[in-house]
């Protein structure tokens, strides 16, 4: 009997073991699951801050519609707002906020506190616009920190698009970096050979570069 008994102990100790092996492997899968469940909604979260961005320079276009006086064409808007964002120098370095620091300094007219004509409202857009990618608007009380903004954000304005397009159709991009490699989106070069977007070994990728994109249509004002 005593002989018995000794095996039905070691059965039941192997049985706790067995368990226990189980659950560590079930808590490691529940892990991963919420690991890759905050990182899904960190990148729609960027997502929406970018499709808001891109939104309101869009908006900021269509409001400016006497940047298309001159003639009726598109110099003007051109000459402006692509020609501060273009994509090959795109606005929103973290670093070197160019055009957000020059309003910060003066050099570009707050159009808020003072009368714009077309060409200066359309650089207080742009230095706007590139205080939005940045994150300025929230900040750490302590230091002063942005907390705001996208990852290594960088925005661009093409146009006017050619055909089929209508015309005086600009298009308005956001790019940002991803967390993981996916597909290089196409819809824009925006930010594309600056090669700042890397994956999580550190090596270039254009595959974690994400990127919204807007096509606009500013009207000719009558």
């Amino acid at each position: 009997m005593t002989h018995k008994s000794r095996v039905q102990r070691g059965v039941s100790l192997v049985e706790v073991l067995v368990t226990l092996v189980i659950l560590a492997f079930g808590m490691l899968g529940l892990a991963g699951i919420i690991i890759n469940g905050n990182r899904a909604a960190y990148e729609a979260y960027q997502r929406q801050q970018a499709l808001a961005i891109a939104n309101d320079m869009a908006e900021r276009l269509k409001a400016n519609q006497a940047m298309l006086l001159t003639g009726g064409s598109n110099v003007t808007m051109s000459d402006t707002y692509v020609g501060l964002a273009p994509i090959a120098t795109p606005v929103g370095d973290p670093t070197n906020p160019l055009h957000w620091n020059a309003l910060q300094s003066a050099s570009i007219v707050d159009c808020n506190a003072a009368t714009c004509d077309r060409t200066q409202l359309a650089s207080f857009d742009v230095a706007l616009w590139e205080g939005e990618l940045i994150g300025v608007g929230e900040t750490a009380t302590a230091g002063g920190q942005r907390l705001g903004g996208l990852i290594n954000p960088r925005g661009c304005i093409e146009g006017p698009l050619a055909a089929p397009s209508p015309p005086n159709t600009y298009r308005v991009s956001v790019a940002w970096q991803g967390d993981v490699p996916t597909v290089a989106p196409g819809a824009s070069a925006c930010a594309r050979d600056l090669n700042i977007y890397v994956d999580a070994a550190g090596n270039l990728n254009d595959a974690t570069r994400r990127l919204v994109s807007l096509d606009v249509t500013v009207f000719e004002p009558i």
